[in-house]
């Protein structure tokens, strides 16, 4: 049975419904490709907007996502974001497959459901996992998407450079949203920063002691923790903490 996501304006209840319910704002499919995607839709009456996007049977461009705003600001998602390789903080995703229409629904109604505290919410919860694993860097477990088990095990220099590589994500897109001056943000950035800091300098001269047979490895690693390291010191400058920042060395 289709399933559609669906809006009670009497109850202010998002949920998830029949497709024939004459609440329905969005309904599923099982349409290969992008063209018939929707355009940007909103909750009635309300400031919550979403956008809602897939391209089934497609290989590793395939996916099945939304966008979310909330008063003209759009809402990141931080789930299973640290320690996944292929992410965007921009979209709530899910398997793309049109089997998991409901996981993505669901997901919506979460956020709409908390979306006067979405970000502390996910300071607390979900940045919290990339400040605890700056303290034991010494090995960390990754995944390819956020929908598979963590089953990667990486240990240093590789595993510092992932978590600078997340630092770095981090601050772009919320510079990129207009959100690394929130205060609640800029408190995560510094505490995080603070605790990179040292580590990059640590795993950039191991890189170079191990001399690894693969020079093309060894050119690629420094060249990232020096753009990771520059990305940091940029950001301290322009925000005037430059005592900080050379504390933490």
């Amino acid at each position: 049975m289709s399933l559609a996501l669906c809006y009670n304006k009497a109850k202010d209840n998002l949920y998830i419904g029949s497709s024939s319910s004459p609440f329905a704002l969005f309904r599923s499919h099982d349409e290969k490709g992008y063209n018939h995607n929707r355009p940007q839709f909103s909750i009635p009456e309300t400031n919550f907007c979403i956008k809602i996007e897939s391209n089934f049977s497609y290989g590793n461009t395939a996916y099945l996502r939304a966008s979310i705003w909330y008063n003209d600001e759009p809402l990141l998602n931080f789930h299973n974001w640290w320690d996944c390789l292929n992410y965007n903080l921009s979209y709530f995703k899910v398997n793309p497959t049109s089997q998991n229409w409901e996981e993505l629904f669901n997901q919506i109604i979460n956020v709409y459901n908390h979306k006067d505290s979405w970000y502390c919410t996910e300071i607390h919860n979900e940045l919290k996992p990339l400040y605890d694993a700056l303290s034991h860097p010494e090995k960390i477990t990754v995944r390819k998407y956020p929908w598979l088990p963590p089953q990667t095990d990486w240990k240093e220099p590789l595993s510092v450079l992932h978590l600078a590589r997340k630092s770095h994500e981090l601050l772009n897109e919320l510079e990129a949203q207009k959100l690394s001056e929130i205060p609640v943000f800029k408190d995560i950035l510094i505490s995080i920063f603070t605790k990179v800091i040292p580590l990059i300098p640590t795993a950039y001269t191991q890189v170079l002691q191990e001399k690894p047979k693969d020079e093309h490895k060894t050119i690629t690693y420094t060249k990232y923790f020096e753009k990771y390291f520059d990305t940091i010191y940029t950001y301290f400058k322009r925000t005037n903490q430059l005592p900080l920042f050379f504390s933490n060395l």
